[in-house]
């Protein structure tokens, strides 16, 4: 199921689980950069089911809050054209 269907599926609150392919259709990237966010610590994994091959589950507010983290903040565009005009 895509990300806007699960939106528009019910409404998501922030203790939801989401599955790798929600996580990955969220944020537009691979399984390999993923996998490099939870091996770094940026992002939270938990495993669901024994042993390493049991499934991995994301909390729906830890994403956001990343998400939020990496925002890039510019300067306004006022404040650029008061510098060069």
């Amino acid at each position: 199921m895509t990300w806007k269907k699960l939106m528009r599926s019910r409404s998501m609150r922030d203790d939801d689980l989401l599955t790798t392919a929600q996580v990955l259709d969220f944020l537009q990237i691979g399984r390999t950069k993923l996998w490099g966010l939870v091996r770094t610590g940026a992002i939270s994994a938990y495993r669901i089911g024994d042993g390493p091959n049991g499934s991995l589950r994301y909390r729906r507010a830890e994403i956001v809050s990343w998400l939020e983290s990496q925002r890039v903040i510019g300067r306004p565009v006022v404040e650029k054209e008061k510098q060069f005009g």
